[in-house]
């Protein structure tokens, strides 16, 4: 064995031992605190454990630290703007907040005369970043977790769970960080979209099992400082699976189709960004080598203009939900009383809207208007009329049913929920760059693990060096 292979195992031995040691005394620790606490129930026991878990990572961290840290080169490292070597300027300590605690690490510091920049060599091999006192991972999982629960709910979870301490405002800047910064990836996305728009491409090859792939449209309001309440758009992208169930309006045992596997987008402010964001989602998902298409929303004049511009040669369907409450609305026009009659005339209108015969319900709504003496309800019903009329080829729920598509927007309804429950709390106000980062940093989290983590692994590749 050559001298430095000897002295290789030498450090190995020691740096085992070294570990082996910490974790004897943090037993010992638990063992005493036991002995000390022989009443203790379980709770206090799992604890009293679970600390002894957190300083025992707190301190091997600190140490595998110090050990990458004493055996980097001596060797300066050279400026990446000048390519000048930069000059050993002592060593400084950071304290980094983690998922185990604080820890403290002492690195190196080297400093450019020329460019006038500092650089730690070792913050940049661990992947920290510049003036956070937080890890990598802790900043992920806040931030998953603000985009699920109000700043203050989150900071409690994190501190009962894992016993890890980050303020309100903490979680708040981070939050409002990696929103930003999922923001300009999505950006990134969509200028490649939009510079492909203009060169043609095959589609590329479809998957051997049939794929349908459908999108939701839908609006929600919120709160702005100096702006009162806004309209953020939101769009539901998803697979179309087909299930065995009983129609409860027929009683007919059929294969049903209903979304599956959604991811979201949603934006703040008007369509034509809000457009191009959701026609990069759909390239993503796999839109052009999709078998089947479908765009499903209510009545809104935005949702169509969408559906022209980008998605015209997809199925165009208007929620059955939206629709029976346009029915609904002309039931309260014809029978302001209500009673049996109106509950006849509506049952038999909506089976009739079910069996896809829009056209003839507009057609009868017409027909009433123009014998109705009074001009407002007559202006109500045949504006009734002119949806049913407008959206009848949108309507044809049988055909729709029978060839295995959804016909209600569940899976949009269903989100648009869940964000407004995020943003739309009591006596929460937003700025419009918070509430865009926010809404942006909740529809990734909602896209699923797989679409959030990805997004964050490239803004955090993008950071600028520390």
């Amino acid at each position: 064995m050559c001298q430095d292979e000897g002295m290789q195992s030498l450090r190995e031995a020691e740096r085992e031992a070294g570990l082996e040691s910490i974790a004897t005394e943090i037993v010992a620790e638990v063992q005493a605190w036991s002995k000390a606490h022989p009443e203790a129930k379980w709770e206090e026991l799992e604890e009293a454990v679970l600390k002894a878990r957190q300083r025992f990572g707190e301190r091997v961290l600190e140490r595998l630290v110090a050990e990458r840290e004493a055996t980097r080169p001596v060797v300066g490292p050279r400026c990446s703007q000048c390519g000048a070597e930069l000059q050993y300027k002592g060593q400084k300590t950071r304290y980094v907040v983690s998922s185990l605690g604080e820890t403290t690490i002492t690195r190196r510091y080297y400093h450019c005369a020329n460019c006038k920049e500092g650089v730690f060599p070792l913050d940049e091999s661990l992947g920290l970043i510049a003036r956070r006192p937080w890890s990598p991972r802790l900043q992920r999982l806040t931030s998953k977790l603000v985009a699920r629960l109000p700043y203050a709910e989150a900071v409690e979870v994190l501190a009962e769970v894992g016993g890890i301490r980050v303020s309100p405002s903490s979680s708040w800047r981070i939050g409002q960080t990696w929103g930003q910064r999922l923001q300009a990836e999505l950006a990134s996305e969509e200028a490649e979209q939009r510079a492909a728009a203009g060169a043609w491409s095959p589609p590329g090859k479809r998957p051997a099992q049939p794929v349908r792939l459908g999108v939701a449209l839908d609006g929600a309001m919120m709160y702005l400082w100096n702006e009162g309440w806004k309209e953020f758009k939101l769009g539901s992208m998803y697979e179309v699976a087909q299930e065995t169930r009983i129609d409860p309006r027929t009683g007919d045992v059929g294969e049903f189709g209903h979304a599956v596997r959604p991811s979201y987008v949603a934006h703040l402010g008007g369509p034509e960004v809000f457009g191009w964001q959701l026609w990069t989602e759909a390239q993503r998902r796999g839109w052009q080598q999709a078998t089947d298409t479908q765009v499903l929303g209510d009545g809104a004049a935005w949702i169509w203009n969408l559906h022209q511009e980008h998605f015209h040669s997809s199925l165009a369907t208007v929620d059955w939900y939206h629709a029976t409450e346009h029915l609904g609305e002309a039931k309260l026009l014809l029978y302001p009383e209500g009673g049996a009659a109106a509950t006849q005339w509506y049952n038999l209108y909506e089976k009739a809207l079910y069996l896809g015969h829009a056209g003839e319900i507009a057609r009868d709504l017409h027909q009433v208007a123009t014998l109705s003496s009074d001009p407002e309800r007559a202006a109500a019903l045949e504006k009734a009329a002119t949806y049913f009329s407008n959206h009848r080829d949108r309507m044809q729920y049988q055909e729709l049913r029978e060839q295995g598509w959804p016909i209600g927007s569940g899976v949009v309804e269903s989100a648009a929920k869940q964000f407004k429950a995020r943003v739309t709390g009591p006596g929460m106000r937003w700025s419009r760059a918070g509430a865009e980062h926010m809404l942006t940093l909740r529809a990734a989290v909602l896209s699923g693990s797989e679409r959030f983590d990805a997004l964050w692994s490239r803004a955090y590749e993008n950071l600028p060096p520390s």
